[in-house]
C-alpha cells in the first residue's frame, strides 16, 4: 500500500495555528511544542513525527554567496536531528527512529538565477553533520561551498574557516552537560 495526496486546498484561518501552520482542515499539522512535531491524520494515513535537533536551526551560506543568498534562498537554515514517532498506513504500523536533515528558507526563490544546482546535505549523527552546495549562476558564476558541524566534548566550542576556493565552514558544538543536545554554534 502506498498514500498519496495531490489535491489544491486553500489555506483557511483553521490552518493558522498558534504554534505552528495545517492544512486541509487539520488534516495536516506542523507545530513547534519544544521540538518541530509533524502530524497527519488522513485516510489510511496516520502519521506523528518528533524532531530532535543535533544543532541550532543555522544558515550555513556565507555572506559574500552572491545570488544564492540574495535572490535564491534568503533566510536559509539547516539543522540535522533525530527523528521518531509513529506510522500507521491503512492496516499497517511502523515504529520510526531515525537521521534527518531539514532546510527552511523565506522570501521569494528566483529560479531564473541559476542554471542548475546541487545540494547534498547528510549527518553521521549528533556528533558529525555535513553539506555541500554548488551553484552554477546564469551570469556563468560556480559557487561552491560547504559546512561540517562536529560535536565535541569541550566546554568552549571553536570554530574554524577554510579559506577559497574549498569555502568550508567547520563548526563545533558543545552539548549540554547533563542532555547531551547541542544548544549553541558558534559561528
Amino acid at each position: 500500500m502506498r498514500y498519496r495526496r495531490n489535491v489544491v486546498s486553500p489555506l483557511t484561518d483553521d490552518d493558522r495555528l498558534p504554534d505552528g501552520f495545517g492544512a486541509m482542515g487539520g488534516r495536516y499539522r506542523q507545530i513547534f511544542d519544544g521540538q518541530m512535531r509533524y502530524r497527519v491524520q488522513d485516510d489510511d494515513l496516520f502519521l506523528d513525527l518528533a524532531v530532535d535537533d543535533f544543532y541550532p536551526r543555522t544558515d550555513f551560506f556565507p555572506s559574500d554567496a552572491g545570488t544564492v543568498s540574495q535572490d535564491f534562498a534568503s533566510a536559509h537554515y539547516e539543522c540535522s536531528g533525530r527523528i521518531t514517532g509513529a506510522v500507521r498506513l491503512g492496516d499497517r504500523s511502523y515504529e520510526v527512529d531515525g537521521l534527518c536533515h531539514r532546510d527552511h528558507s523565506w522570501g521569494t526563490r528566483r529560479w531564473d538565477t541559476l542554471l542548475n544546482h546541487r545540494w547534498m546535505p547528510g549527518t553521521f549523527g549528533p556528533e558529525l553533520s555535513f553539506g555541500s552546495i554548488a551553484w552554477h549562476g546564469v551570469d556563468g558564476s560556480l559557487r561552491q561551498f560547504g559546512y561540517l558541524v562536529e560535536r565535541v566534548r569541550s566546554s568552549s566550542p571553536t570554530r574554524s574557516t577554510w579559506p577559497s576556493p574549498s569555502r568550508l565552514t567547520a563548526r563545533r558544538v558543545a552539548p549540554e552537560p547533563r542532555s547531551g543536545r547541542c544548544p549553541t554554534a558558534n559561528a
